[in-house]
């Protein structure tokens, strides 16, 4: 319509359109002989792919309700005055003012495209949410997504990053320990709390950075790349932004604080959806029957693991000569057994790296619910039994069979998938986990024994309502018959009875976001952070001041305002200096005391420190 400008309220806020056939330019859009649109043919006014909503700037929002001019038509909107706006100039006045006499009018499109996009749109707004009012998404801490995680715990929510220079140590409570700026809405960020994991992994961590050089002797054919060298790379990158946090430039006066930030995985990423196996597997977004994105870190763990395996098992001098550094930490023997009602039973041998928490139908009965115990589930997933139907080679038939799975080895570190998350899994196991009367149900210490007869008994350490401590025994006996016990002392196995004991040191989560999409939400992990960890983390560091102070006594008057820390004065990396000798010494004192390791929240590049409650 007639003085209709794009940049009003409205027009900025809906969502866009596509021209119609032989639509008229407007004069300043002219350019030669083309002066309306030819599309060649009829069109839909709809695209087909909605592009993502956008939401006004804060400071648009506020010349808006500012401003008492009434755009044309009924209600349309708020025309914003030009004047006001940063670097817009004349460009968003309306059509009678612009002068296109005295020179050629930029498109205003092309501005929405370049650094000036932040003065229209909210870029930290989540296009997802197409429904939620523009009031709802600011209200809340800046970052935050307040409208979709109402309830949730602030150091749980969502953050997204501004487009514009971003202080990292404002989210970052450590000042060491490097969190991930790669946005849930990206593709395959369900890989970065795993790589998280795995860094801190003090075996896969060391290994990985030793050998980031070593691709080509560690690449499987099939594959043309390295994964543990890509790892290697990436966890150098980690190490690189930890140890050069403290010679950062300080902002808003974080003096003693540097600027620990955050690692981008894109290049793994890039590098993991090539390999043939990960399309295969269905472990990368935008494959057919690839699982949920709640569910996906449990089948990417458990294929990376496997795959580190067989890369690292390329340097032996001999095949077969010993297990892979994975087997070595995570294997664990299980024996499975099908007992036929009248034919010979069969026994067979597998070994995995992560067990499968398994949960029994029977606890969903009788209000069983309630008095289930972690022990219980662990126990029954290391020795679990199903009722089915099998064929038998004896009878030429099917019959009813009861198959049993039975661990015979217990690893140094036991993995765990809890096999709960997504809408398709067993609801049940949810429960279980969600059980509101039940405080840390999850405990932070057990014990699992094996005995003779393949009995598994599970014990955890719990804290009882008046405070104390004590442990709580989940055991059954095996009701096998003599012949497959003795079937089962046949097969390999290490020297029984053992007993193993289990320290928590790490969970991912998924946390979900209120909707109806039960598949919406981000992956958080929480970590354990051995002291011996922290104080080398805190060393390089010291190392790096260390260095820059060096290098600025070194530096000539011509030399020193190029130098990489020009910009830090060297009573600043002094005062981080005093700062990290204080760290260090209090670490000490820590290790000294057995007060070992603290517990880290990591959230993207939101790293909280929290207690184990948590």
């Amino acid at each position: 319509p007639p003085g209709w400008n794009v940049f009003d309220s409205y027009a900025m806020a809906v969502d866009p359109i596509v021209s119609e056939q032989n639509v008229r330019f407007h004069s300043r859009y002219v350019d030669g002989k083309v002066n309306s649109s030819s599309l060649g043919g009829p069109m839909s006014k709809k695209p087909l792919v909605a592009p993502p909503q956008r939401w006004l700037s804060k400071e648009l929002q506020g010349m808006i309700i500012a401003s008492a001019d009434v755009g044309v038509g009924d209600g349309v909107g708020i025309v914003l005055p030009a004047s006001n706006v940063a670097g817009l100039g004349d460009l968003l006045a309306g059509e009678d003012r612009i002068d296109t006499t005295k020179k050629p009018v930029p498109n205003p499109n092309k501005i929405l495209s370049s650094k000036l996009f932040a003065s229209c749109y909210d870029a930290t707004a989540d296009p997802r949410k197409r429904n939620l009012s523009y009031q709802s998404e600011k209200s809340g801490e800046e970052g935050h997504i307040e409208g979709e995680e109402n309830g949730i715990p602030q150091r749980y929510r969502m953050t997204i990053r501004k487009v514009a220079t971003f202080d990292y140590t404002r989210y970052n409570e450590s000042g060491l320990w490097v969190g991930w700026d790669y946005a849930p809405t990206f593709s395959n960020s369900f890989t970065c709390a795993v790589i998280s994991l795995l860094y801190f992994v003090g075996e896969i961590r060391s290994t990985a950075l030793r050998l980031q050089l070593c691709g080509d002797e560690m690449t499987i054919p099939s594959s043309g790349l390295s994964v543990t060298a890509e790892l290697g790379c990436l966890f150098h990158l980690i190490e690189c932004l930890s140890s050069n946090g403290m010679i950062q430039p300080d902002i808003d006066d974080h003096k003693n604080t540097g600027q620990v930030k955050a690692y981008v995985p894109s290049n793994f990423i890039a590098a993991f959806t090539t390999l043939p196996e990960a399309t295969n597997l269905a472990l990368i977004d935008g494959v057919a029957g690839s699982a949920e994105q709640a569910r996906r870190p449990e089948s990417f763990y458990r294929f990376i693991v496997q795959y580190l395996d067989r890369e690292l098992g390329l340097l032996t001098s001999e095949p077969g000569q010993s297990k892979g550094l994975v087997d070595s930490m995570q294997g664990i023997n299980f024996v499975s057994i099908i007992e036929y009602a009248t034919s010979k039973s069969k026994v067979s041998t597998s070994r995995a790296y992560t067990v499968d928490l398994a949960y029994d139908q029977r606890w969903s009965k009788k209000d069983a619910t309630p008095n289930i115990r972690f022990g219980e589930v662990l126990r029954y997933s290391l020795c679990k039994d199903a009722p089915l139907r099998a064929w038998s080679d004896q009878t030429r038939s099917y019959e009813s069979v009861i198959q049993r799975k039975i661990a015979t080895s217990l690893p140094p570190l036991l993995s765990l998938s809890c096999s709960c998350a997504g809408k398709h899994a067993d609801p049940l196991g949810l429960n279980i986990w969600q059980q509101e009367d039940k405080q840390n149900w999850l405990p932070e210490y057990i014990e699992v024994q094996i005995e003779t007869d393949r009995s598994i008994t599970v014990k955890e350490l719990v804290t009882t309502d008046d405070g104390k401590e004590e442990w709580l025994v989940s055991q059954q006996k095996l009701p096998l018959p003599a012949s497959i016990l003795k079937s089962i002392k046949d097969e390999p196995s290490q020297n029984l009875p053992m007993k193993k004991s289990y320290r928590l040191e790490a969970t991912i989560s998924f946390v979900r976001s209120s909707g109806n999409s039960l598949d919406a939400g981000h992956h958080v992990l929480h970590v354990r952070v051995p002291v011996e960890h922290e104080i080398e983390a805190l060393n390089k560091q010291l190392r790096q001041i260390e260095m820059c102070l060096e290098e600025k006594e070194q530096a000539t008057p011509d030399t020193k305002h190029i130098s990489l820390v020009s910009r830090i004065s060297p009573d600043t990396l002094k005062e981080r200096q005093k700062h990290l000798h204080d760290q260090l010494s209090r670490q000490e004192e820590k290790r000294n005391s057995n007060d070992s390791s603290e517990w880290l929240l990591i959230n993207g590049f939101v790293v909280t420190k929290v207690k184990p409650d948590d």
